[in-house]
This record gives structure tokens, C-alpha cells and sequence, in this order.
């Protein structure tokens, strides 16, 4: 059923309701009864908010769109980019434990690099393959994390509003 919005005289929401015979109802006491049709945005790139109070001439409730800071964006892309690198360390994605585990294998490298490769056994240079490995992916999700900023800026409004900094198919992970 669809949602409607009690309206008063100076343009004021009373309350929001969804049954069919408010309208004739409103109209007896001199309120409006009007058709809320809230738009439907994507919350990570997009806000709302009501246009109120409501126009004496309005036939439904407005709504105006916009886009979301490019700062907030960025700062949900970095935020996304962390999760995913926090999971490559921890998949349950505990952030402590997956700091710990990126500085041991930070630690692990400067070991390995002091002891220099001629010396490595193959235990050695087996985690020293790993840790590229895991690095390697890091690069990819943080290279990912620039190229969607790069193209944030150049989007446009379309294309901007169906964007999900979330979505699985912008990461290579």
C-alpha cells in the first residue's frame, strides 16, 4: 500500500500513513493528504532529504537528491580498501589481530633482507615468497582503492549514483 503524509496548512508533516481513504478524511479537517514516494538512493554515494515545509501547490511529497561529499566518498572508499586488506590478514577480520600479522610480516622481511638471499635456506625463501604473495595482493586492493578516487571525480551524475564503493566487482579480491 502505498505511503502518504499528513500535511497542515503552514506545510507541516503531521505523520505519515499508508491507509487508502485518508485523503477525503484530510480534506474534511482542511489537511492535505499526499503521496510520500520517497526516492530510492544509494545510501553509500547519495542523501535525501524532504523538501519542507511542503508547498501549498503540491501534489506529493519532494525529495531532494544529492551526492555525497567527494571527501565522504573517499574516506568510504579508504574505509573499504582497509576491510578488504584487514580480511587478507584475518578472515575473520579482526583488525588487531591482522595489524599484528602485517608487522610480523613486515619484521619477517627485514630479517630476511639482513641476512641476505644468498644465505636464505628454503624455508626462507619459501616465506619470503609468501609475504610477496600477501603484499602483492595489499598493492592490488590499495592500486583499486586510487583508481575508483581517479574516477569518482570524472564520473558522471549517472554513473556516480549507481556507484556501491562496496561491490565486489570494482576489487580485485
Amino acid at each position: 500500500m502505498p505511503l502518504f503524509a499528513l500535511v497542515n496548512r503552514d506545510g507541516v508533516i503531521l505523520r505519515h500513513d499508508s491507509f487508502a481513504e485518508a485523503p477525503a478524511l484530510a480534506k474534511a479537517k482542511g489537511l492535505r493528504w499526499l503521496p510520500d514516494n520517497r526516492p530510492t538512493i544509494n545510501t553509500q554515494t547519495q542523501s535525501i532529504q524532504r523538501v519542507e515545509p511542503v508547498p501549498a501547490d503540491a501534489a506529493a511529497i519532494t525529495y531532494n537528491v544529492a551526492f555525497v561529499s567527494d571527501a565522504t566518498l573517499v574516506q568510504a572508499l579508504r574505509d573499504e580498501a582497509y576491510r578488504r586488506i584487514v580480511l587478507i590478514f584475518n578472515a575473520q577480520g579482526n583488525e588487531r589481530d591482522a595489524i599484528a600479522k602485517q608487522r610480523n610480516l613486515t619484521a619477517q622481511a627485514a630479517t630476511l633482507l639482513r641476512k641476505g638471499e644468498a644465505n636464505w635456506t628454503t624455508d626462507d625463501s619459501n616465506a619470503w615468497a609468501a609475504g610477496e604473495a600477501l603484499w602483492g595482493r595489499v598493492e592490488a586492493i590499495r592500486a583499486a582503492s586510487n583508481t575508483l578516487e581517479a574516477w569518482w571525480f570524472s564520473a558522471t551524475d549517472d554513473d556516480r549514483a549507481g556507484f556501491d564503493p562496496s561491490d565486489d566487482q570494482h576489487w580485485p579480491e
